[in-house]
């Protein structure tokens, strides 16, 4: 494992315990349900393949497993984080889904000892987003696919108008008269609407994952030997920071609203695009 793979496994390990019920399971008020919101769209893109054998690709706490376990699927799991595993294994245990139709591996990708060309269908979900090049990953992927087999993959949409506008608010925070403006009237702000920073309250400057334009991204799967078949959007922004830190509650009823463009022209609006492509025989 690399020491990028090492440091990755310990930002997820941080996060295991709770990933599960704060991610899938609970409804948080001021909380986008993103991660249930993509998974949904994912299984919705694979709804009218057949069952055959699945591999989810950075499988975290074991959902997407267990749940293309029991829609027939023959499903493996695999993930960095040792702690993600040990979540992934109690919740498939919990479920009663025996180990012959689903089971979880604590790996990194070249060194799982996959069989190349053994699987029907791939699902990496905001895998893509800590991937140092595309086309090296997408390339494992192709291999581990059978000819005419589907991958779904998720990435974070640059061109989402709130990701654009982050962007710009970054680059302004590093200059030092602009950026001394910009947390003043951040501060008014939060003054006026009667809402202090919170301690979990993310920096703007600062944007953890990698983004993709998704025709660029259409591009590289196409070049690594796929075929664009499906596509859906999630995560929409309603209000632009940081009036959607101080109104998150309102923020994500308007959000949940604007889902309904998921499958429309306008989904390019969210910050989550997903993809459904075929590999080429």
């Amino acid at each position: 494992m690399s020491g990028d793979d090492r440091a990755l496994a310990r930002y997820f390990d941080a996060y295991a315990g709770d990933y599960l019920a704060k991610g899938y399971e609970a409804d948080r008020p001021g909380v986008y349900p993103v991660f249930r919101l993509r998974h949904r769209a994912i299984l919705d893109l694979a709804r009218d393949l057949p069952p055959g054998r699945a591999l989810d690709v950075g499988c975290g706490c074991g959902r997407m497993v267990a749940d293309l376990a029991e829609r027939g699927w023959d499903a493996t799991g695999i993930d960095l984080s040792p702690r993600m595993i040990e979540e992934a294994q109690t919740l498939l245990g919990r479920i009663g889904i025996a180990p012959d139709r689903a089971r979880v591996l604590c790996a990194s990708l070249d060194r799982a000892g996959l069989p190349e060309g053994s699987f029907d269908l791939v699902t990496a979900a905001g895998v893509l987003d800590y991937q140092p090049q595309d086309d090296e990953f997408l390339a494992s992927l192709a291999r581990l696919l059978r000819p005419g087999g589907t991958l779904i993959l998720s990435a974070r949409n640059r061109l989402c108008p709130a990701v654009l506008f982050w962007r710009a608010v970054r680059r302004v925070a590093r200059l030092p008269l602009l950026g001394t403006l910009l947390r003043a009237a951040e501060g008014l702000l939060r003054r006026l609407l009667r809402r202090p920073r919170a301690a979990g309250d993310a920096d703007p400057s600062i944007i953890l994952q990698r983004e993709h334009v998704p025709g660029a991204l259409d591009r590289a799967l196409h070049d690594a030997g796929f075929d664009k078949t499906g596509r859906a959007w999630t995560h929409f922004y309603a209000l632009p920071f940081p009036l959607s830190r101080m109104m998150p509650r309102l923020d994500v009823r308007l959000g949940l609203r604007l889902e309904a463009l998921s499958r429309t022209p306008f989904g390019i609006l969210g910050s989550c695009y997903i993809v459904r492509a075929r590999k080429r025989p």
